[in-house]
């Protein structure tokens, strides 16, 4: 899947902002609610994602942001 980073979506984003998690998979997605924003990365919940490449971080799963297994991305209509 091609994964298109919509910057200027990700550097807009707000406490209380919805946005759609989705698997690398490109069909699964949740929605979450964005919980808080720092200079560096989005927090939605129990999810961190980088705020440059909308990727989640995990470093249990290896994930940094770039390498990643899910992103997030403007919800679903």
């Amino acid at each position: 899947m091609d994964i298109q980073i919509d910057s200027a979506f990700l550097q807009s984003l707000r406490e209380g902002d919805l946005v759609a998690r989705r698997l690398a998979d490109g069909r699964s997605f949740m929605t979450l609610k964005v919980t808080t924003v720092t200079p560096n990365h989005i927090i939605c919940g129990d999810w961190m994602f980088l705020k440059r490449t909308g990727g989640e971080i995990d470093d249990e799963l290896g994930w940094d942001g770039y390498v990643t297994g899910s992103f997030i991305t403007r919800p679903t209509q």
